[in-house]
């Protein structure tokens, strides 16, 4: 009786524990990849809703001329330091944040 114990803990050892360690190694890797995918989908659509209201703004401010408060311009740099940060590199957005921060910034409206 023993021996038929010992028997079946050396093949649980040797076979089964293997077996399920690898199964659980893949499933980590895979429920990884998968948080990364989502990650990297969550980063991008971040990034196309900053370069959306960036370039809104600046159209706005920049090109139909309507003042810009200290508020909305606190507000674009944050918006600006957030997109490069996510990695954005965007000649176009680079520019048109650069004119941005040199726009001159009216008083609040109370």
């Amino acid at each position: 009786m023993d021996n038929i114990i010992s028997l079946l803990a050396n093949a649980f050892i040797n076979y089964a524990l293997p077996a399920a360690t690898v199964t659980a190694l893949g499933w980590l890797v895979k429920s990884i990849k998968a948080d990364r995918a989502r990650q990297e989908a969550f980063e991008e659509g971040l990034k196309c809703l900053l370069r959306d209201r960036i370039i809104a703004a600046h159209r706005r401010h920049i090109i139909e001329g309507q003042a810009v408060t200290h508020e909305e311009y606190n507000s674009m740099q944050d918006m600006i330091k957030s997109y490069l940060a996510l990695k954005g590199s965007n000649g176009y957005i680079e520019r048109i944040a650069k004119e941005y921060t040199d726009a001159p910034v009216t008083a609040d409206a109370h």
